[in-house]
């Protein structure tokens, strides 16, 4: 297949991680280890209606494995019950078979037309177990995925075309869904509402205009309604953690929830100068069946999580925000970068504020880069507002804000080496993000870690 109009790539990697500290969750990573292998033909000929032509297949697989140790659950407490020692294990295997392929037409003048699908398969599976530390004794084993299966297709077109002065480009979407699980545990079979299989179509589309101002400014404005399926964890999880609340609390999966729509109306301005650019966005949105979480009255599956158990649940929400930007070139090795960006979440459902939204932050950076080599000095300094808008039926904390300020340097080495070295928060500032996890221990939420040193030293061949 591969000429001079095509190429073949076949790509493949690697990732190891061992022993991750997960501050304020009740478990820590003991391993990941993620396998990647990828086929790619590309094909864009010098000629002729057809521009180019993608197709790429990949295959991945995730195996996590999680423990207690160094948790106080991995100690004597004649206060807890059970009052001995425990040693916790949770595996977990992600194995996902996927493609893309789309082709981009230019049928005569402007106009442009993509036409593509793409899907993947993947099955999810998790279970764990709880021994007595100290004699070994299997005390309980659950299932947290049973071979849950999630298929995903969809085929989708783009159409761009000049009208008049403005530049249009409008996309559709159809998306098949199938869900499904071999079994489940007892207790989740009793308590899940429907079926543990439910299929969905659902049609998405988006339109965006563009006009320029000047020579060098741009007004552009969107329109789209996009539509996500629930993922594993919201449909058939069984008292499993999540990252999705501050708390360190079991979540319920719901393998009858209903995929989540958003709508969206964007306006954006863009400027692009010799010596600057910029960008101003302001976006308004509605999620209809907003997949969230809600308090439950179920048991906990262990002594160790917070004492509430959530649900995964559709209701309404409605957000907006601005992202503003600017880059100043000082001189030409000086350049000054700036920019914030902030997020105003309202539940409907439960007139509320929005459950983890992040506080009006913002960024300001300046880099020193005297060479196309990539040598370079940077300063970065990040402040981020307190957040007082909070989820109060879903346990969410206020947060103070934090100011830090990073220092990171480049530098190009022989045989193709680069040294990337650097502090992060330089001040060794207290920083708690907002969504960081609360300690279901102490009930303090956990913060970042304070000055930290690293070097990176990456080589090309």
């Amino acid at each position: 297949f591969a000429s001079q109009a095509s190429t073949v790539t076949l790509s493949g990697w690697y990732q190891g991680q061992r022993d991750i500290a997960y501050p304020g969750r009740p478990l820590n990573a003991d391993w990941f280890d993620t396998w990647n292998a990828s086929l790619n033909f590309a094909h864009a000929p010098a000629g002729g209606a057809l521009r180019s032509f993608d197709a790429t297949a990949y295959l991945y697989t995730v195996d996590h494995g999680m423990n207690n140790d160094g948790k106080p659950t991995a100690l004597a407490n004649p206060n807890r019950m059970p009052p001995f020692p425990m040693a916790i294990e949770t595996l977990s295997r992600v194995e996902m078979l996927g493609g893309r392929a789309s082709a981009e037409f230019a049928p005569g003048g402007r106009l442009v037309l993509e036409v593509g699908g793409d899907g993947y398969t993947g099955l999810h599976k998790a279970s764990s177990t709880n021994r007595n530390r100290d004699t070994g004794m299997l005390m309980m084993e659950r299932l947290i995925w049973g071979d849950a299966r999630l298929t995903h297709g969809g085929v989708f077109t783009r159409l761009g075309a000049p009208l008049g002065p403005l530049t249009a480009s409008g996309t559709v979407r159809l998306d098949l869904v199938r869900a499904d699980a071999d079994t489940a545990s007892a207790f989740f079979l009793e308590n899940a509402s429907g079926e543990l299989a439910a299929s969905e179509a659902n049609l998405s589309g988006a339109l965006t205009l563009s006009v320029p101002v000047s020579t060098a400014w741009s007004l552009s404005a969107g329109v789209g309604s996009v539509v996500r399926s629930a993922d594993a964890n919201e449909r058939f999880s069984d008292r499993a953690p999540s990252k999705r609340a501050q708390i360190g609390a079991e979540f319920m999966g719901d393998p009858g929830i209903r995929p989540e729509r958003s709508t969206q109306f964007d306006v954006w301005m863009e400027a692009s100068y010799p010596r600057w650019r910029g960008a101003l966005n302001v976006f308004a949105q509605r999620i209809d069946d907003n997949i969230t979480i809600e308090e439950t009255n179920l048991p906990r599956q262990s002594p160790m999580s917070a004492p509430t158990v959530f649900r995964y649940v559709n209701g309404d929400a409605r957000y907006r925000g601005a992202e503003v930007s600017a880059t100043v070139a000082l001189s030409p090795v000086l350049s000054l970068s700036a920019a914030t960006a902030y997020l105003h979440g309202h539940d409907l459902t439960l007139d509320e504020p929005a459950l983890g939204v992040s506080p009006l932050r913002g960024d300001a950076g300046l880099r020193w880069e005297p060479s196309q080599e990539g040598r370079f000095l940077e300063v970065t300094g990040t402040t981020a507002a307190r957040q007082d808008r909070v989820s109060g039926t879903r346990g969410e904390l206020e947060t103070t804000g934090y100011t830090t300020v990073d220092l990171q340097g480049g530098l190009p080495l022989p045989a193709g080496l680069f040294l990337r070295a650097g502090v992060t928060n330089l001040l060794d500032a207290e920083v708690v993000n907002h969504l960081n996890a609360r300690n279901p221990f102490s009930g303090l939420t956990v913060p970042e870690p304070g000055r930290v040193l690293f070097a990176r030293l990456t080589a090309r061949f």
